[in-house]
């Protein structure tokens, strides 16, 4: 997930503020800036202080306990507007038909 992260984060400017959507971002975020420091130098993000900030899409965030609602909230982040942080999840629920096809086809597969 931190080199996927990294990879993307090379293809915008540095001073751009961005926001991370994760289902676990209140795990994930620990120690990131130093596991991403890790990473080879040719994926290695410039990640000014201030650019970044985390949140959890509005669907998971209450499966968490009140201490990450508080600090990971879209509804709390301000310029988030009405942003539920889902979108991906409508497109993998779209594909969930054709994986369980897929899966019988793969090379594991018994006959």
């Amino acid at each position: 997930m931190d080199y996927i992260f990294a990879s993307i984060l090379g293809h915008y400017p540095a001073l751009l503020e961005k926001v991370a959507s994760y289902d676990i971002t209140c795990q994930w975020s620990i120690h990131l800036l130093e596991r991403l420091a890790a990473l080879p130098s040719h994926v290695r993000p410039i990640i000014p202080t201030g650019t970044l900030r985390y949140v959890i899409p509005k669907l998971h965030i209450h499966s968490h306990k009140l201490n990450c609602q508080l600090n990971y909230s879209l509804n709390l982040l301000p310029g988030a507007g009405r942003t539920d942080g889902e979108g991906i999840e409508r497109f993998v629920a779209s594909l969930n038909p054709s994986l369980t096809a897929r899966k019988r086809m793969g090379p594991g597969a018994s006959s």
